[in-house]
């Protein structure tokens, strides 16, 4: 089983909000898993030292292989702006190749990004 490292990225790092795609009140699919990753700029390779950004990021399966996430940013420089978000193959301390890219459009507020995507078998495997 390969495993996958979440890796968020601003103008310098920055924030994210990204809302859930709504539900029904009855869902539709099992939640299958949620991961909780703390976001640390010490994580980002390479790192940059003038730089103390923090986060969440909360990423929660289902069954049909959708995923939702949700993305909180703590520390960070308030001119910055998210201009992507993406989850990586691999060990923590590695540069592995992105695996699944995350929306993060404009949502009004700087601090949360959340959203949804379809993963294949393989990526759903490795979470």
């Amino acid at each position: 089983m390969g495993k996958i490292t979440f890796f968020a990225t601003a103008s310098l790092a920055g924030a994210l909000l990204i809302n859930g795609c709504s539900k029904p009140s009855a869902p539709l699919y099992e939640l299958s898993k949620t991961v909780t990753v703390k976001l640390s700029n010490d994580n980002e390779l390479p790192s940059d030292p003038r730089r103390s950004d923090n986060g969440t990021a909360t990423l929660k399966l289902y069954s049909d292989n959708h995923m939702d996430y949700t993305i909180i940013m703590g520390i960070y420089d308030t001119n910055d702006k998210i201009t992507m978000a993406h989850i990586h193959n691999g060990d923590a301390g590695t540069n592995g190749p992105v695996a699944v890219t995350l929306d993060v459009s404009e949502t009004g507020n700087l601090r949360h990004y959340g959203g949804s995507v379809q993963l294949t078998q393989a990526q759903a495997d490795a979470i």
